[in-house]
């Protein structure tokens, strides 16, 4: 990340969209459990080593990470952690699907837009915090790299927006890098 502005912050907020799909299916399948929230561990400040504490809002897509040492004007910073989300077969005609079957060749596809924790924008000098809104398109960020690993069955193929390759394997899963 880095501080364009010209005060400095003490926390940063993150979107996790994911969270509403989860959240959406719920409401349809009360089954799902509550287990199968998005999980977010091993929180790092590149700066310091330090472990931003971590709260969600009322409106559980906004993420709030407090910095031990503020992000100055000027200045950047990398935060790395692990992020799980289940991928499961929630398909039940929520706004944001996340699969769906290739009728011809009956083989699941995954198509995983807005699954991973992205910056939240900035306006005004305030992070946006706006509401998810039940049509249109809500979901915006400013650019930024990632790395992504992603563990599927054996045998799957992982389609990302950047360079994907398979890196190994751990157990009965395959593990694919993605890099933007």
């Amino acid at each position: 990340f880095f501080n364009p502005e010209d005060t400095e912050w003490d926390r940063i907020c993150l979107r996790d969209y994911a969270q509403i799909h989860l959240e959406e299916c719920r409401q349809m399948e009360p089954d799902i459990s509550t287990d199968a929230d998005t999980v977010y561990s091993n929180i790092t400040d590149s700066r310091d080593g330090s472990s931003p504490a971590l709260t969600r809002d009322e409106d559980s897509s906004v993420i709030w990470l407090d910095l031990e040492t503020p992000l100055q004007p000027g200045e950047q910073m990398t935060l790395s952690l692990d992020y799980s989300f289940p991928v499961t077969d929630m398909s039940f005609g929520t706004r944001i699907n996340y699969s769906f079957s290739d009728s011809f060749n009956k083989n699941p596809v995954y198509g995983l837009g807005n699954f991973y924790p992205i910056l939240a924008g900035r306006i005004d000098g305030e992070w946006d915090t706006s509401p998810d809104i039940p049509s249109g398109e809500c979901f915006y960020s400013p650019c930024s790299d990632y790395h992504a690993a992603v563990k599927v069955p054996h045998g799957w193929q992982v389609i990302g927006s950047g360079e994907e390759k398979q890196t190994g394997t751990e157990g009965d899963q395959d593990i694919w890098e993605v890099t933007t």
